[in-house]
């Protein structure tokens, strides 16, 4: 549409901005007020002085971005969510009949496209612990490192072995995820809540 059909007043001006900096005429259906306006606004907009800011200013711009910054996971890896497949809290009795059967410890098994992991939640010898294996498709296991992440902060990271086994303690009652951290992808499992 022309200058003043659908065009938002910002368009209009944008417009008519574009036409007196390139020096050509306003646009047809300008009002005169509308070229005056824009008119003073460039020259103002050209005889203004940018100063660069102070030490301090710039100082405290960077800590403030820092602090910013900080917070944030690096953008250049792929971060995927994976898919709770197998909850042994929710599976029900799974183990009639068998014989011998005595790690009832709670359980469960996620999978993305490239692979799955096992997270178990058992009661050792220093308390609660996290251990699992994680199987990629792919990829080396013992490029991975697991980390257990609690109120989005991280409390905890373990290397993950060449046949894929972890563990990490943990405390019953968190709501945690654990994330395992690649050169080039971050897979995270969770949350879930730490169970004995």
């Amino acid at each position: 549409m022309g200058l003043f059909g659908d065009q938002s007043t910002s368009d209009r001006y944008r417009e008519l901005l574009d036409a007196l900096e390139a020096g050509h005429a306003p646009p047809a259906g300008a009002s005169t007020e509308d070229v005056a306006f824009v008119a003073r606004f460039l020259r103002v907009a050209r005889s203004a002085v940018v100063q660069e800011p102070s030490d301090s200013v710039r100082a405290a711009l960077m800590a403030h971005f820092q602090a910013w910054a900080r917070d944030r996971r690096p953008s250049l890896l792929d971060r995927i969510n994976a898919v709770l497949i197998f909850d042994s809290a929710t599976a029900g009795p799974m183990l009639a009949g068998a014989r011998g059967a005595t790690d009832t410890s709670p359980q469960r098994v996620y999978a993305w496209d490239g692979g799955e992991v096992v997270v178990r939640m058992r009661k050792g010898e220093a308390g609660l612990q996290l251990d699992g294996q994680l199987l990629p498709d792919t990829d080396d296991p013992a490029e991975y490192t697991m980390a257990l992440v609690v109120d989005g902060q991280q409390v905890g990271s373990t290397p993950v072995d060449g046949v894929g086994e972890f563990a990490l303690p943990g405390r019953p009652g968190q709501v945690a995820s654990l994330i395992a951290r690649g050169q080039e992808v971050e897979i995270e499992f969770g949350p879930f809540e730490v169970r004995s």
